[in-house]
């Protein structure tokens, strides 16, 4: 579950070339410097460096003070980030890893997400409740809301709404057994980004915690390059330096699109015709491929050198 910062800074993405996923540091154990800044991943006010002094990825997408004084008045408590903890899954070689936490009605979990207008993305979440009625309400949101006073499952600010109240076990399990409950939604993106916000108001103290890991954001209907045949597409040199070459057999390409890792935009052709992208006018770095083809979506990690 280890990953490369440079990868987790906004998305995370295998060499197996899984579909993509959106959420920065989604599994929590990028940064191992210091492991308590995984939970800076979650916080409403990140700050403004993490591990040896590296810039922080989250506050240059996100940093919602107004919410976080408003909680702080509310409850009296100005502790509104997710605890870390070691106590996240075990990974497949049957090493434990690292999550968050909630244990304190004040805390949220929030991140904000670039994703495009009007389609369908699944938010998935691993989650384990030390304690029975202890829920979880996660709120695909439409807008950064500046308080709580109407949050509510079906208001006009939440695209999506998942309540997860089947998670309660009193084990942290082990490398054998998984005491942790996948749960997730699918709904449909109003605006160009999501804030994902997640609150367990019955998680009041350290005998009712709630723990997270491997929290996932994809699009619904997106498939990887590798998961089309292998006939259908052909994208290369990867890593790439001035041209890039799509070719497709079977698949008719309507539209690619580039894009950095912070969800911006750096090449676009919706009438997309011919077999060659010039990559010259872009700056070295990690970026993903866009497809669409055929009434499908396909994504790829691409390196520009």
């Amino acid at each position: 579950m280890k990953t490369k910062l440079l990868l987790a800074a906004l998305f995370t993405a295998s060499f197996g070339f899984a579909q993509t996923n959106l959420v920065q540091n989604g599994d929590l154990d990028t940064h191992t410097f210091d492991v308590n800044d995984n939970a800076d991943t979650f916080d409403m006010t990140p700050p403004s460096n993490v591990d040896d002094n590296a810039d922080s990825p989250y506050k240059a997408v996100w940093d919602n003070g107004d919410l976080d004084a408003w909680l702080e008045g509310f409850y009296g408590d100005n502790s509104e980030q997710p605890g870390s903890t070691s106590d996240g899954t075990f990974d497949a070689s049957g090493n434990k890893t690292r999550g968050v936490k909630l244990g304190e009605a004040s805390r949220r979990l929030y991140q904000k997400v670039p994703v495009t207008q009007g389609l369908q993305y699944t938010f998935s979440v691993d989650s384990r409740s030390e304690a029975e009625n202890v829920t979880t309400e996660f709120f695909m949101l439409n807008e950064e809301i500046l308080d709580e006073d109407e949050l509510a499952h079906d208001g006009a600010m939440v695209d999506g709404y998942l309540h997860i109240t089947n998670d309660y076990n009193s084990s942290k399990g082990d490398e054998t057994t998984n005491t942790f409950t996948n749960n997730s939604i699918t709904f449909t993106a109003s605006d160009d980004f999501v804030v994902i916000y997640g609150r367990a108001l019955q998680a009041v103290d350290s005998s009712n915690e709630v723990f997270y890991d491997n929290f996932v954001l994809v699009e619904a209907n997106t498939a990887s390059i590798e998961e089309a045949t292998a006939s259908d597409f052909s994208i290369y040199p990867n890593p790439a330096n001035d041209i890039l070459n799509i070719k497709s057999k079977n698949l008719e390409i309507s539209s690619v699109s580039i894009y950095s890792l912070l969800g911006q935009s750096v090449y676009q052709n919706n009438q997309f015709s011919g077999s060659i992208i010039d990559l010259s006018g872009i700056n070295k770095g990690v970026y993903f491929v866009k497809i669409e083809a055929s009434g499908r979506t396909f994504s790829k990690k691409l390196v520009v050198q």
